[in-house]
């Protein structure tokens, strides 16, 4: 969770395949969460030509920051940090 451009942002990732990225923002009122973006990360990956790839067991991509612009995301994959925008 963290504030960008302005909003209360909540940011989450499922912790097994398809490693599904949620991006959620707090409403003007306060009163509830509206998704603003989903990528199924696992699809992102699929020609495989990435160097974190295959992952090993048990390792899942982890929320690493949630930068002033509320379109990126940066996740960390064992020893990677990688942005999604």
């Amino acid at each position: 969770m963290g504030v960008s451009e302005g909003r209360v942002r909540y940011v989450e990732v499922w912790e097994r395949e398809p490693f599904v990225l949620s991006s959620y923002a707090l409403d003007d009122e306060g009163g509830g969460w509206t998704l603003e973006h989903r990528v199924v990360l696992s699809r992102l990956w699929a020609d495989g030509d990435h160097p974190w790839l295959p992952l090993p067991e048990k390792t899942t991509p982890q929320i690493g920051a949630l930068p002033l612009n509320g379109n990126v995301i940066y996740l960390t994959v064992g020893m990677h940090i990688i942005g999604v925008d």
